[in-house]
């Protein structure tokens, strides 16, 4: 059961720490993919939390409103009992005030198991009791198909269903589904109204291995008839094999072992000319959440677009770092400068990776392929942040320098901030 009200200070500062953590994640959602019910179902490694909870009260906070609720019914996830829901208002995320006394069906990411989001952005949260209230009647309606598609599913895999079926609800199609022994198996086609064609819509096609994308993933472009391939990938043992997007933008992936990752960027012309040839290795790549290590390495080729990352030129890099002639590029394809690059110092018992002027970027050790120890990483040749990580590769601590002075100390377990964090100012007094 959550405490609502919290009386030490130590405590109270962790409260809202915690709370903040949750709101800025409620922010991002509007950068996150958008799903379907029944692209959720189907992955049974999918990180939305779905169940039922009921309002008890609504106020102003960080992200505008919030909400406390109590969670009634659970079909998957772990939220503890009393949780929060933020519902946006007055931002750029959209969202509303929910009413004290509704009932509401939650789909959602957390990332601590109490903050959850509604009503902003193109999240899939409902409300779904019979309380008359004026302009969300809609809500309740949406809401109320959902739980009908999400108590359709549940029931089939309790049962340990085999074959093939579809998911419907007030006789429109959500899915035409095949199932193996109650798991998502074979081929599914995910369906969506399109209120500008006001119709239901194919909106993508999964190959799922016991409730697991595996294989061919095709997404298609809204609102557009007949459907026109938006993006499509292909998965093998897990491991994405391919990427291509609707202009002819690819992106391939090698593994060496479970620890490099080389993906390998091109994009064609419709002439069959090669516009852009990028290599990038990432390192560690299965622990990417705590220090994403990736540098470009070996040919590079663009003559497409250009922006600060990905000038129009072409040359050779070397752990991240250029070296030897490089050809630079207008936007016409003449050439309008050569330089060259020498090789940066690496003699140093650490792993050293660099920017394009061979400014260290990353330095640290690996053992076996996983980071281990101190890691250092540098913009511009200043240390931005530190991370110390143990024997098992997981992270003990991270440093964050502030670029006017002072850090932020945090403290972390099994991967997550664990205990409290400490902020240093420039004369390092806490």
């Amino acid at each position: 059961m959550l405490i609502i009200f919290i009386l030490h200070d130590q405590m109270k500062f962790v409260y809202v720490v915690i709370f903040c953590f949750g709101f800025f994640r409620s922010l991002a959602s509007c950068f996150d993919p958008e799903y379907s019910i029944t692209e959720i179902l189907a992955n049974r490694e999918d990180k939305h939390h779905i169940f039922i909870c009921t309002v008890l009260s609504t106020f102003n906070g960080p992200g505008g409103y919030n909400s406390i609720a109590v969670v009634e019914q659970i079909f998957r996830g772990t939220p503890v009992d009393t949780i929060y829901i933020v519902t946006g208002g007055n931002t750029t995320q959209g969202g509303k005030r929910i009413t004290p006394g509704t009932k509401w069906l939650i789909i959602s990411q957390t990332e601590d198991h109490v903050h959850y989001t509604a009503t902003i952005c193109h999240q899939m949260s409902r409300r779904i009791d019979d309380y008359y209230i004026e302009c969300e009647a809609s809500d309740n309606k949406e809401g109320k198909i959902f739980l009908n598609i999400i108590t359709q599913f549940f029931q089939l895999e309790k049962s340990g269903f085999s074959g093939q079926t579809v998911l419907k609800a007030k006789n429109e199609l959500y899915a035409e589904a095949q199932f193996y022994k109650g798991k998502a198996h074979g081929r599914w086609k995910h369906y969506r109204f399109s209120y500008k064609l006001n119709e239901r819509q194919l909106i993508s096609e999964f190959d799922y291995v016991e409730g697991l994308p595996e294989g061919k993933l095709i997404k298609y472009m809204k609102h557009v008839v007949p459907p026109i391939v938006e993006f499509e990938s292909y998965k093998l043992k897990g491991l994405l094999q391919w990427e291509k997007w609707y202009g002819n933008k690819t992106n391939l992936y090698t593994y060496l072992g479970d620890t490099i990752k080389i993906q390998q960027s091109l994009l064609i012309a419709t002439s069959g000319d090669t516009l852009r040839n990028i290599t990038t290795i990432f390192r560690d790549y299965q622990n990417e959440g705590f220090l994403y290590i990736n540098y470009k390495h070996g040919y590079y080729y663009n003559i497409a677009d250009s922006s600060q990352f990905q000038p129009l030129c072409e040359g050779f890099y070397v752990n991240g770092a250029r070296v030897g002639k490089w050809v630079f590029y207008n936007k016409n394809k003449e050439v309008v400068q050569v330089q060259e690059y020498t090789l940066p110092d690496t003699k140093c018992t650490a792993s050293l990776f660099y920017d394009d002027d061979s400014n260290i970027l990353f330095e640290g050790h690996f053992r076996n392929g996983r980071r281990t120890g101190r890691w250092k990483q540098y913009y511009n040749g200043i240390l931005e942040s530190e991370w110390i990580y143990d024997t098992f590769s997981d992270p003990v601590i991270s440093i964050r320098y502030y670029t006017g002075g002072g850090k932020l100390v945090s403290p972390y377990l099994h991967g997550k901030i664990h205990g409290q964090q400490m902020e240093f100012s420039s004369e390092n007094k806490i």
